[in-house]
């Protein structure tokens, strides 16, 4: 049966038990972790130095130098497979890029450099986070 709904206020669905196995999802709760949305691994180091130098990273076990701009990063924790996200950023390069040149379940190989003449570079300043399953 079709129903017309007038002047009637509509509310954002809700969750209707803690473990989520209820109602169709809503607005994420504030500080709650969710599967879909962890970040299984991240890093920023300085590709300027010989070798990369980590500032910081999570669930990385080394990062491997493959020529000018272009790096391995290896996981410490392999991902279920190669279909996750990887995003990356980088400063100190002139046009600066950061894409994505392979990926494997326990390692993803990225390239840095100049959009403009498509030149590889070392950055000063590369980000890479990566999202999917483990």
């Amino acid at each position: 049966a079709t129903q017309t709904l007038t002047n009637k206020t509509l509310t954002t669905p809700s969750i209707n038990n803690a473990d989520m196995t209820g109602d169709a999802p809503a607005t994420p709760v504030a500080n709650r972790m969710y599967r879909d949305s962890l970040i299984r691994g991240w890093i920023r180091f300085d590709g300027s130095t010989d070798p990369p130098t980590i500032s910081d990273d999570f669930n990385v076990t080394s990062i491997t130098d493959n020529g000018v701009g272009d790096y391995t990063i290896n996981w410490a924790t392999a991902f279920a497979n190669a279909n996750y996200a990887v995003a990356g950023s980088c400063v100190a390069v002139t046009n600066g890029f950061v894409t994505l040149a392979s990926k494997a379940a326990g390692s993803v190989r990225i390239n840095v450099g100049n959009s403009v003449t498509g030149a590889l570079a070392d950055s000063s300043d590369v980000s890479v986070i990566a999202i999917g399953d483990q």
